[in-house]
């Protein structure tokens, strides 16, 4: 597991329950709505890169049945460029409100891995300004989908 960089990305939490999403910069009217008050949201999402082997990549498929795959092109720290398998949210399970709030317990699961990855300190920072909801504190609004 390394960590690497999606450039032209932005991380939401627009997947029902609130859970993580990667969308296109691209396919945003405006620029980025940062989560943070403090911090300009980034252009890229940071995390970690894992090589499987196919049983094991089926098995997080079976696990992750509320997204698809997309082939992007990544970069780790070093600069390598590497295709990758990300997970996209996919629309039935896309929730209508676009701009929640992550739980408290996912958003730390979340700082958590990227400062034990070693992934950059100032997407660790962003992540760190990022404002959450108690994981009691979700109203219907996280669960209301697309389809």
């Amino acid at each position: 597991m390394i960590p690497a960089r999606l450039d032209g990305w932005r991380l939401r939490f627009n997947c029902w329950g609130g859970y993580g999403n990667i969308e296109p910069v691209d396919d945003v009217e405006e620029a980025p709505k940062s989560l943070s008050r403090h911090i300009k949201q980034p252009r890229c999402v940071h995390g970690a890169l894992l090589k499987l082997n196919l049983d094991d990549f089926k098995t997080l498929c079976g696990m992750e049945r509320g997204y698809h795959v997309r082939e992007v092109l990544v970069q780790d720290y070093s600069g390598r460029k590497i295709v990758a398998l990300a997970f996209i949210v996919r629309r039935s399970v896309q929730t209508v409100k676009q701009d929640l709030l992550p739980s408290d317990r996912y958003i730390n699961l979340i700082r958590q891995g990227c400062r034990q990855l070693g992934v950059s300190e100032d997407y660790c920072e962003w992540l760190e300004q990022v404002p959450c909801v108690a994981e009691s504190g979700r109203g219907p609004e996280y669960y209301k989908c697309m389809d």
